[in-house]
């Protein structure tokens, strides 16, 4: 049977890397591990290098671990082809919702703030979604979570459904053309 791509598209900060990145490994058991990192976890200019160095060891140590290249900017392509999604304070979170399909979401500190005292987060991510995907807070919960995703039930699927239709009006693709007939429509 083929493997399920598992997809971890982690924020670069706040971020579940520094928890998560010992935990990953062991979703090797489940299925294959693509981690696609935010730009920034690359450069060493917002947060350190360690954010990408730690996958670029993982990758070599385990086979079924793959680390999306510094130059592939593009998550569309890798939220598609994953089955589950695993994340944390990232907006790609609001995209792999809007396909449907059933992630997790590691739980962030919501009091983590900017040196100037404002919150990192307007959200907490533990209320975000919290009966379409799963929560956890610790990474124990981690392979747990994944697999419940792989598999969600009636319930979660139904709460997915309604969650997706709250958040996208369409997700048929046309969004383009509908703001090109309402700047039309303005202008005449």
């Amino acid at each position: 049977a083929e493997r399920p791509f598992i997809l971890y598209a982690p924020s670069y900060r706040p971020t579940s890397i520094y928890k998560l990145a010992t935990t990953i490994p062991a979703l090797s058991r489940v299925g294959n591990v693509v981690v696609k990192l935010h730009p920034y976890s690359w450069n060493g200019k917002y947060v350190s290098h360690f954010q990408h160095i730690i996958f670029q060891y993982l990758q070599l140590r385990f086979p079924t671990i793959k680390l999306v290249p510094k130059c592939k900017v593009n998550i569309l392509p890798y939220l598609a082809a994953a089955e589950v999604m695993i994340s944390d304070g990232s907006s790609v979170i609001n995209e792999y919702l809007a396909l449907g399909k059933c992630g997790v979401i590691y739980n962030l500190n919501k009091k983590l703030a900017h040196h100037d005292g404002q919150p990192l987060m307007e959200e907490d991510t533990s209320k975000w979604l919290a009966d379409s995907f799963e929560h956890i807070d610790h990474p124990r919960q981690l392979i747990d979570a994944v697999e419940k995703a792989l598999h969600p039930n009636e319930i979660r699927l139904k709460q997915l459904i309604i969650d997706r239709d709250k958040v996208y009006a369409y997700t048929d693709g046309q969004a383009a053309r509908r703001v090109k007939e309402v700047i039309l429509e303005t202008l005449t």
